[in-house]
């Protein structure tokens, strides 16, 4: 007997199959054109001004693929940026050349950041010129990450927060569309571990803001995006490695329990502007907390594990 996710992905295939015999409906449908002219302003819409879509391979590639299948020209500024991007990925030696699927600068520096943090500096463990130096490179790095904070009321985010302020930090170089909360999170976290006065700063309370405001119905914390987890949309044939949702997920919660845990020890510390974290933020964030808790514990696997995403 079939389960409910076979049926629903019977239903889908049946369905795919039927368009492929109509053609695509290519010849029926005089909707079609403008389907695809909506399609390719989201494109449009979409790519960074350096030429990137969410800072990742796929999208690039296909966004370079649709340009080309409607009539546009390598010569096009569009086109051109893509490929630019594409470029940027790619790197050659003795072995040929190759292209990589994604680079991560703004998660590699955070993580390395809060782990210089987390080194002894006292008590003659590290030589004192080595502390200097290690001092320097966290304030010039984390500068760099600052800049990357999103501040711009654009990312597909908002289509379900759309009163939401900005916060977030994207994986990549560029990415503006696509901030994530495991990011963030990590953020939070290395601005934290450098500096106890951060708590009152606006980068962390930006961050800390929006990392709230994204949390989903359940208690959990998603990737990208919130109440995305209608699941039986992975049984759609061109279902990207049953990956067509977001739902929340245990590791990201995680991170963000660090996160706000961290905070919460350190809420007591005065800021840089000589103030306390409010009452009303630590009271979010404790209630937020409780419902990450419950979901993970709902989320336990029965070998004590958790799966990641």
């Amino acid at each position: 007997m079939l389960s409910n996710n076979d049926w629903i992905g019977s239903a889908f295939t049946a369905v795919d199959k039927a368009i492929s015999w109509l053609g695509g409906m290519r010849s029926y449908n005089p909707l079609r054109r403008l389907a695809i002219r909506q399609c390719m302003q989201w494109i449009d819409a979409h790519q960074e001004a350096s030429g990137d879509w969410a800072g990742i391979f796929p999208p690039m590639h296909v966004g370079v693929l649709a340009y080309l299948l409607e009539g546009f020209q390598t010569e096009d500024g569009r086109v051109r940026r893509a490929l630019e991007a594409i470029e940027r990925f790619a790197w050659q030696d003795a072995r040929g050349k190759r292209v990589q699927a994604c680079v991560s600068p703004v998660w590699d520096t955070v993580l390395m950041t809060a782990a210089l943090a987390d080194m002894p500096s006292n008590e003659g463990v590290l030589p004192i010129t080595m502390v200097a130096d290690l001092n320097t490179v966290r304030a010039d790095v984390l500068t760099w990450v600052k800049g990357k904070q999103l501040l711009e009321n654009r990312g597909d985010w908002r289509v379900y927060r759309p009163s939401l302020a900005p916060g977030g930090f994207s994986f990549e170089y560029h990415n503006e569309w696509y901030p994530d909360v495991d990011d963030t999170a990590a953020a939070v976290i290395a601005f934290l571990k450098d500096d106890e006065s951060s708590v009152t700063s606006p980068h962390v309370l930006d961050a800390i803001h929006w990392i709230l405001g994204m949390q989903c119905k359940d208690g959990g914390w998603a990737a990208f995006d919130v109440e995305n987890d209608k699941l039986f949309l992975n049984r759609i044939p061109f279902s990207d490695m049953d990956s067509l949702c977001d739902p929340s997920t245990p590791d990201i919660v995680g991170r963000v329990l660090e996160a706000f845990g961290l905070y919460q020890v350190l809420a007591s510390q005065v800021g840089r502007n000589g103030e306390k974290p409010s009452y009303a933020l630590l009271q979010r964030i404790r209630a937020a907390c409780d419902r990450g808790i419950a979901f993970i514990q709902q989320h336990q696997e029965v070998n004590g594990a958790w799966k990641g995403r």
